[in-house]
């Protein structure tokens, strides 16, 4: 058995809050089975909001450790697990205060008959936080209904002083 993992990233460069999407494809090049095989891949702490899904076995997202954990089971001689990993990159002020930066991920295929593997590594660039929020339509219309009560109060206020 011979498994091998490979991961891909479907942005290099995004801003604070979008989604990235990681591809992870496991393959058996050997000439027998596979067994015990899991994949782990731990993501950095400026994702949030993961999301995980595989061709074959179970998939789970350890929130705490930050780790992707999904048990493949056997793979055959030339068989392909794809893993899809959805996550999106944190925007906070703390993330907006280091852009522009980078940070690298890669994974590991582990299985009973030999040692484990690491994956090629895929790197993610924060280049922007998007800008502040513009402030909803409603609130801009409280703005103008109270000035236009201002004005209204001004008015009266003239006129009571006028008539006095």
């Amino acid at each position: 058995s011979n498994p091998v993992i490979y991961k891909a990233v479907d942005k290099s460069t995004v801003s604070a809050g979008e989604e990235i999407e990681y591809t992870l494809s496991v393959t058996n090049e050997g000439d027998d089975t596979a067994t015990g095989v899991v994949v782990t891949d731990e993501l950095s702490f400026y994702l949030e909001n993961v999301r995980v899904s595989t061709s074959k076995g179970t998939a789970r997202y350890d929130e705490a450790a930050h780790t992707v954990i999904v048990e493949v089971g056997s793979l055959a001689p030339a068989e392909i697990v794809l893993i899809t990993i959805k996550a999106d990159v944190k925007n906070s002020s703390e993330i907006c205060e280091m852009v522009p930066f980078t940070f690298n991920n890669s994974a590991v295929v582990s299985f009973t008959e030999g040692l484990p593997r690491e994956s090629n590594i895929v790197q993610v660039q924060v280049t922007d936080c998007p800008p502040t929020e513009i402030p909803e339509p409603g609130t801009i219309v409280l703005v103008g209904t109270g000035l236009v009560g201002l004005a209204g109060w001004a008015r009266r206020r003239r006129r009571q002083n006028e008539t006095i």
